[in-house]
């Protein structure tokens, strides 16, 4: 079946924004197999932080250091502009983190973007470089832990109740 340019389109930014959602996740749960499965081989990453080819990305370099406690990405606008193989995509984001910092429990929220170049290699479309925009960063103390008896809790690890499906009640 040969598809329509349009319906091909639509397709292949459906595959990016799969990407851009996925490797969120896989920061969030650290999940360095799930991250390193958006990239190709031979992907370059700078977080700022972190600048260099994603095979060498150490999982502790972003994936809960020890003073950090939980973090969350939301991914709002998607822009994706395509041109054959190759795309280039700004996703703006805020991620949320708890850490321990000079003592202190705190609440960080950073707004960004991710701007990335994909690469349509073999039929599958793949981060090839991407660079992580700081826009803002707010830093509060946490003022009270509310505990929520009886909540599913979360956790940076294959273990998330995420990655199960759910059977019934």
């Amino acid at each position: 079946m040969t598809l329509t340019p349009e319906l091909q389109s639509l397709l292949d930014r459906d595959a990016i924004r799969n990407v851009v959602l996925r490797i969120c996740r896989a920061m969030d749960r650290a999940d360095i197999d799930l991250f390193r499965s958006c990239y190709h081989d031979d992907a370059w990453d700078d977080h700022g932080y972190y600048k260099g080819p994603v095979a060498n990305f150490k999982p502790q370099s972003i994936f809960r250091p020890p003073h950090v406690k939980s973090v969350m990405h939301l991914i709002g606008n998607i822009l994706i502009d395509l041109e054959g193989d190759t795309a280039w995509s700004e996703a703006y984001y805020l991620a949320y983190s708890r850490a321990i910092q000079n003592g202190t429990e705190k609440d960080s929220v950073f707004g960004g973007r991710y701007f990335d170049r994909f690469e349509r290699r073999g039929g599958v479309w793949k981060i090839a470089h991407r660079t992580t925009i700081y826009d803002w960063t707010r830093v509060d103390p946490v003022a009270q832990i509310v505990a929520m008896p009886g909540a599913v809790e979360g956790c940076a690890s294959r273990s998330d109740p995420s990655y199960r499906r759910a059977s019934g009640p």
